[in-house]
This record gives structure tokens, C-alpha cells and sequence, in this order.
């Protein structure tokens, strides 16, 4: 499921230090690995609903890059994402009654921007966006002998979880706080998964994402969960302030995670 969580969240401070390319047919964000650090990999970020121009997802691409690997965010979005503007709105990490007030100004606007992305970005629309930068990070992971993976956040966490289907491009994908995945999303899993989930999510709760884990692992495939604590929907990607220490360990462990899975043979 999908909840107004999904449009909520703060603008990041910082600048980029990649640049814009493109990944198979999409534009793209890329962030290299520094002269001097070793490649472990290349990994392909999905993004939310605010897509592949908004700030907080090219600064991901700048941390994982720091630790090593060659990172892309393809338009998955088609040129249309959620407007971030919409989160100086829609936002604080106030208290009293003027956060009670945002709060209900929150749900009141969410409903009509999800319904409206979600209607022009179905997963007929999406997942064929996704699939062709996948192919491409493909043959550029195998020109250089590296494998590749996809962190997919929010909306792009479920085709993080697609795109790791048996035969599928990827070696294995991370999801961070997915939203509107089904159990027919799971039943496709194919690769090592992680699943990073916060303890106060809407959309995909901790015993859940256990549960989807503990089928993915019963069919002879590797799942894992990490579920951070005090938390809640979109904090890896747009939390603010008070979930700095959360979003720092949540990337760390994606790197950490990651690291171990291409060392295997």
C-alpha cells in the first residue's frame, strides 16, 4: 500500500559533486567512485515519487559512490515526479498544535497528489523505464567485471524487488522502505534481498517484511531485514533532522550488506 508518508519529508542540504548522463534510454544522475577507491560494484537507485532531480537522491548516490561504487538514478518518473516544493509544505519536526495543524494539512494534501502520480505511473508505465536501465547498467557492470545491484526507495523500492527476479539483470536489491508491494512482488524474488524497514512504517510493518523474508529465504534465497528503530516511512531518503543518526546507519548498512554479497562467489 501507498500512505501519505509517501509525500512527506524534508529537502537535504548539500551539493552534488556528480553529474547528468544517461542510463540506457532514461536520463540519469551519475556519481563516480573517487580516483584512488577501488569499485566495488555498480548500483542503480530507484527513486521515490520526487525522482531523479531531487537533491536527497543525488546525495545518496554521493555516499555510496564515497564507499565505493559507481552509482546511477535513472528518470524512472518520465520526466513527471512529485514537485519537492510540496515538502515545504508539507513538513516539520515542530511540536503543539501548530505540528498538529501540518498534520492534518498533510493528509488533506496527500491524498490527491499520490492519486494523481500513482494514476500516470503504474507499473505497466514503470517497470518497463526500469527494466531498460537495468540492461543497460548490465552491460556496463559486465564490460568492467563488477556486479550490480538496485537500492529502490518508497515507490522504487518495489522495482528494486522486480527487477531481482531469476534471470533478471540484477545480482541483488535492496529495498528501503517499499511501498505498494504486493505478495506477488515477493513470490518473484530471486536474488540476495535486503529489506531496510523502519519500525513506525504505514506501508510495509516490520512483521511483514520478516514474514516476506522468511518466504524468500524458504526458496533457497538469501533475504535479510533491518528494521530501524524510532522511525518511520521515508526517513532514508527524506527524514529529517531528528533521523539523522537512523539515515546514516541505514546507508552504511546498505554499503555494508552490498559488500558481502559481491565478495561471494
Amino acid at each position: 500500500m501507498s500512505c501519505p508518508d509517501c509525500v512527506r519529508g524534508f529537502v537535504h542540504d548539500g551539493s552534488p559533486t556528480g553529474d547528468d548522463t544517461s542510463l540506457g534510454p532514461l536520463p540519469a544522475y551519475r556519481s563516480f567512485v573517487k580516483i584512488g577507491i577501488p569499485c566495488r560494484g555498480i548500483l542503480v537507485i530507484l527513486t521515490d515519487l520526487f525522482g531523479h532531480t531531487f537533491v536527497n537522491a543525488r546525495l545518496l548516490a554521493d555516499s555510496y559512490s564515497a564507499s565505493g561504487f559507481e552509482t546511477y538514478v535513472p528518470d524512472i518518473c518520465g520526466g513527471t515526479p512529485v514537485n519537492p516544493a510540496t515538502l515545504d509544505f508539507l513538513d516539520t519536526e515542530g511540536g503543539g498544535i501548530f505540528t498538529a495543524m501540518r498534520s492534518f494539512g498533510r493528509l488533506m494534501c496527500a491524498a490527491p497528489t499520490l492519486i494523481s502520480f500513482l494514476s500516470t505511473h503504474s507499473r505497466s508505465v514503470t517497470e518497463p523505464r526500469v527494466e531498460s536501465a537495468l540492461k543497460a547498467a548490465r552491460v556496463l557492470a559486465d564490460e568492467r567485471g563488477l556486479r550490480l545491484a538496485a537500492v529502490g526507495f518508497c515507490f522504487g523500492g518495489r522495482y528494486a524487488l522486480l527487477g531481482a527476479k531469476l534471470g533478471g539483470a540484477l545480482d541483488a536489491c535492496v529495498a528501503v522502505h517499499p511501498s505498494l508491494v504486493g505478495k506477488e512482488d515477493w513470490e518473484v524474488v530471486g536474488k540476495p534481498t535486503l529489506l531496510c524497514i523502519p519500525e513506525n512504517d504505514y506501508s510495509l510493518k516490520p512483521a511483514s517484511a520478516r514474514t516476506a523474508a522468511s518466504a524468500i529465504n524458504s526458496r533457497g534465497v538469501r533475504a535479510d531485514v533491518e528494521v530501524y528503530k524510532g522511525v518511520g516511512h521515508g526517513f532514508a531518503c527524506r527524514g529529517g533532522p531528528s533521523t539523522y543518526t537512523q539515515r546514516a546507519k541505514c546507508v552504511a548498512d546498505v554499503i555494508s550488506w552490498l559488500s558481502l554479497r559481491f565478495s561471494e562467489n
